[in-house]
């Protein structure tokens, strides 16, 4: 059954302004925080009536492929023939060489697979000569979708000779190509048929055709600093597209000192958008720019690293904790095989991310958090958390696996020992800090409605779908403090205050539309546990609603 939750489009969602570039993760201090990210098509809609459906989704999920990688090594050049749905007939073909038949000597130093219920992990380190350095390669296979890859090519230094990387595929008798191009940040595409060799841009391209259903990433130079910190080199080249008895795509990995070079894809036998027409399917792409707004690797997606954070870097990038790309896929699982690849992919991805407390640090340090509040690196952001459990939550729901409801399990464990220690009172009512320093606070963080909403509503919908009592209990304290406290967070001019502090004072402007989105989501399952919206939780939605349209931001 084709999801359609998303044929009506209502302003929660507020397309256009993502189009306009809206879709940029800025956090921490007055005026920027972990929710911006929240105002995307990254959210999906629960306000809607119509919610995805479960059935169909996943009838072929779930076996596990053998023999789907295979190596051949020769002087020259490193083979890795692929055979994605393991019918002994090769699919696609990577290829590394110098691109003029000289040695590079390749040796499988290490390699592993990692089984999941939905997914294999496959790792390999693979030595080269002494003129060139090390590929780090992984795949990321999702049953019956399509095939992750990440190549990272680890020169020896400065003087190492560039290394050439192919991707080869049958023939099609035409290749409809979706070529990524930016209009000041804004991802858009130019959609093309072709029949004959050319070049692609190296940006992005989706493509589909007969044998050929790829992604093509970009290639780039990446600079490794801390605390999942990188830097980020652009590389100015195309992508030959020879279209002969095969195709090949092939780049160049070019070689910069202190620095690797990094490419990645996926490799599909499924159209990776099965209605380009879908003005959703689309958008979500664009939303989730896996281009060099953003990008995507094995550990996770990679934001803009905020100003204020440390260390930081010229064209700098940091692993963001919230997996709200795995939360946009999940909306379109059934819409091509790139939202399928992807959704799952991230889901084990972002399980792994989890430190020995339960919960995926922020690893830089906040120069403003910090300033305030005596927060250091590695600290919890109950926002960036909650993200990644609202998309758990969500592919459970389709996708159920024991290992990510550990996951859930022990995150929940831990967060209500967090809200003890985390929390304060204002007349009686509960409210729970924004952020966390294991090692201790100077000062009790405030607590943004923003953040307060997304908790209650990850803890109602754990307890919909686990049936656990002492999360509904939780969620309705969050619940009872928002509306006890309707006339201290309604403005006069009708907006909303961003948060509350410890000493019951309630400041800050609020975002235009974060806070109301999650006002919205949580409104559907507030419906949908009590049949209806509470008064107060109406007046504040209301409120907000009323302010939003009268200055443009909803029409």
């Amino acid at each position: 059954m084709i999801r359609n939750v998303f044929s009506k489009i209502i302003g929660v969602i507020l397309i256009m302004g993502i189009i306009a570039g809206a879709v940029v993760l800025v956090i921490h201090g007055f005026g920027n925080d972990t929710s911006a990210v929240s105002n995307s098509i990254e959210e999906g809609n629960e306000s809607n009536d119509k919610l995805p459906n479960n059935e169909s989704v996943n009838e072929d999920i779930g076996k596990i492929l053998t023999n789907t990688v295979k190596k051949e090594l020769s002087e020259t050049s490193l083979k890795l023939e692929l055979d994605l749905d393991n019918d002994d007939n090769i699919d696609y073909v990577l290829i590394f060489d110098n691109g003029s038949g000289d040695n590079i000597k390749p040796t499988v130093s290490s390699e592993k697979c990692i089984e999941h219920k939905y997914m294999n992990e496959y790792e390999y380190e693979i030595d080269l000569s002494s003129d060139y350095g090390k590929v780090l390669l992984t795949f990321h296979e999702v049953f019956d979708s399509g095939m992750i890859y990440y190549v990272e090519y680890i020169p020896n230094g400065s003087s190492s000779k560039a290394l050439s990387f192919s991707v080869k595929a049958g023939k099609a008798d035409s290749y409809n190509i979706f070529e990524g191009y930016y209009e000041d940040k804004t991802l858009k595409f130019n959609d093309k048929d072709i029949i004959s060799s050319t070049i692609l841009p190296n940006i992005i391209n989706f493509i589909d055709g007969e044998n050929n259903h790829i992604k093509l990433g970009r290639v780039f130079h990446e600079k490794k600093l801390e605390r999942s910190v990188k830097t980020v080199s652009e590389i100015e080249q195309n992508i030959n597209m020879v279209i002969d008895n095969e195709t090949t795509y092939r780049y160049e990995l070019p070689v910069k000192k202190g620095y690797s070079t990094k490419v990645e894809g996926v490799l599909s036998l499924k159209n990776l958008i099965i209605d380009k027409k879908v003005k959703f399917n689309i958008d979500t792409l664009i939303a989730l720019d896996l281009a060099n707004i953003k990008y995507v690797w094995a550990d996770g997606v990679y934001y803009d690293n905020p100003s204020t954070y440390r260390p930081s870097a010229e064209n700098d990038f940091f692993r963001a904790p919230c997996a709200t790309h795995m939360r946009a896929c999940y909306w379109v699982l059934d819409q091509g095989s790139i939202f399928t690849t992807y959704g799952i992919s991230l889901m084990y991805s972002y399980a792994k991310l989890y430190n020995d407390k339960n919960y995926i640090p922020t690893e830089p340090r906040s120069n403003w958090i910090y300033e305030e509040y005596g927060i250091n690196e590695n600290f919890y952001d109950t926002r960036f958390n909650t993200d990644t459990v609202s998309s758990f939550l969500h592919m459970q729901e389709v996708y159920p696996d024991e290992k990510i409801k550990r996951v859930l399990d022990n995150y929940f464990k831990f967060y209500i020992d967090f809200v003890e220690d985390n929390s304060f009172y204002v007349d009686g009512n509960i409210f729970v800090a924004d952020y966390m320093d294991y090692n201790g606070n100077v000062k009790m963080p405030h607590c943004s409605l923003n953040h307060m909403l997304s908790e209650m509503t990850v803890l109602y919908r754990y307890h919909l779908l686990y049936g656990d009592k002492e999360m509904f209990e939780l969620a309705e304290k969050f619940l009872h403090s928002i509306l006890n406290t309707k006339d201290g967070w309604i403005k006069n001019n009708g907006d909303l205050y961003y948060c509350i502090t410890e000493e019951g004072k309630y400041k800050r402007d609020d975002y235009p539309l974060v806070t109301y989105n999650d006002l919205k989501r949580a409104e559907y399952y507030l419906k949908k546990i009590y049949g209806e919206t509470p008064q107060e939780y109406q007046d504040i939605l209301d409120s907000k609603e009323k302010w939003a349209k009268e200055k443009g931001y909803l029409k």
